[in-house]
């Protein structure tokens, strides 16, 4: 999808090579990482997944922005439209406007980053947790706490 994505010029987030190494070690490798490069992990993927949040939260603005306008753009003219529920008019209102139009395919295109990036912020924490564990035991088993 990243492939896909990147062809038609859409990036979501800036990879960062020694984050994506982090994120993809097996429990096996973290294990055999010195203490002190645990702790630069850790680090490294805390300040990651607030960058991958922070630019999550950005497209949550967005969606928000063209929401608005596109309400500010069909609030007067909605009711005018025939359908069997709100939706099917609110609807028929956008599809009839080129500039809703426009507003809604950016709050889809919003709304698809937003779900494509929702899960990550959460699993690079929990990875940075997990360094960050680690390096305690490995602490531990050298008597240095």
């Amino acid at each position: 999808m990243d492939e896909f994505l990147a062809r038609k010029g859409i990036i979501l987030i800036d990879h960062k090579p020694d984050v994506e190494a982090y994120l993809n070690i097996t429990h096996e490798e973290m294990a055999s990482l010195p203490p002190e490069e645990l702790g630069q992990m850790g680090f490294a993927l805390a300040r990651y997944a607030y960058y991958v949040q922070g630019v999550i939260n950005g497209f949550i603005a967005r969606a928000n922005i063209c929401k608005k306008q596109i309400e500010r753009i069909i609030a007067p003219k909605a009711h005018k439209y025939a359908g069997a529920s709100r939706e099917d008019r609110r609807m028929a209102a956008i599809l009839d406007n080129e500039e809703a139009v426009g507003w809604l395919d950016l709050l889809e295109k919003a709304e698809q980053a937003i779900d494509m990036l929702s899960y990550m912020p959460q699993r690079i924490q929990d990875m940075s947790k997990a360094a960050l564990e680690t390096q305690r035991k490995q602490w531990r088993s050298y008597g240095k706490i």
